[in-house]
């Protein structure tokens, strides 16, 4: 299958949604991915509901419920066929991601939420592949490549020929743009914004050893892009947003 047309690969707080978004805004080129992963996943579950034949009140049930719990996120059974699809058509993908969440931590609660997010991915990524139309219409700002650097990094340290085993087999995008700041900017944008930075709870320290190890990863995962055949797109994102979104749209042609 085709990865996502246009993935961005970045630290928390280098400003990965924001671009993406303004990306989107302002695209011009017919042929450009012009909206985003959730988006696209949300129109894909509506289609899969509007074909089953599920009674209208049932599907009623279903959106209000899902309006109510959003905290809790009520997989419908579609989502849970798609999740299925997804992990027997990538075999060796879903084993290495799993793999690194059994082994990201010893907390039972972290461990679970890294599970559900994996879950809720996947099952987007299957559901617009075949309710919606090509991944290649769309514009993740948090794809198979961002998804490796939450998978990996966190209480223990990362296995080497596990990443390239979750690489080799990940849907490929057409362009990887990587977001690049220094690990320090990117904690202290996080601390202004009020928005948790990593591993929330230890010190300061180890917030920002933790992202100096995301950024290592995050060369080695562009570097393996790259090599696969990926269009990566550098951004120095200490520069002005609207420098660096003009930048972006010349790179791709919109």
């Amino acid at each position: 299958m085709n990865g996502f047309g246009i993935e961005f690969l970045g630290l928390p707080g280098s400003g990965k949604s924001t671009l993406a978004n303004r990306l989107i805004q302002g695209l011009g080129h017919a042929e450009a991915p012009r909206v985003t992963v959730r988006t696209a996943g949300r129109e894909a579950l509506r289609q899969r509901l509007r074909a089953s034949s599920a009674p209208f009140t049932r599907l009623l049930m279903y959106a209000a419920g899902a309006a109510l719990l959003r905290g809790v996120y009520p997989a419908t059974k579609y989502e849970i066929a798609a999740y299925n699809a997804f992990c027997l058509g990538h075999p060796d993908l879903t084993l290495a991601a799993l793999r690194a969440i059994n082994r990201t931590t010893t907390d039972g609660t972290r461990r679970e939420q890294a599970a559900k997010l994996w879950f809720k991915h996947c099952a987007r990524y299957q559901l617009i592949n075949d309710h919606w139309g090509s991944p290649r219409d769309v514009l993740a700002p948090e794809g198979f490549f961002q998804k490796a650097i939450t998978l990996f990094i966190s209480d223990a340290p990362p296995v080497p020929e596990l990443i390239d085993a979750y690489v080799a087999n990940a849907p490929m995008p057409a362009v990887l743009v990587v977001t690049a700041v220094d690990p320090a900017v990117a904690l202290q944008r996080l601390h202004e914004r009020q928005r948790q930075p990593p591993l929330a709870g230890v010190t300061h320290q180890q917030q920002l050893d933790t992202l100096r190890s995301w950024a290592k990863l995050q060369d080695h995962l562009s570097n393996m892009a790259t090599a696969g055949g990926v269009e990566v797109i550098m951004i120095d994102a200490g520069q002005p947003l609207a420098d660096n979104q003009r930048l972006l749209a010349r790179r791709l042609g919109a």
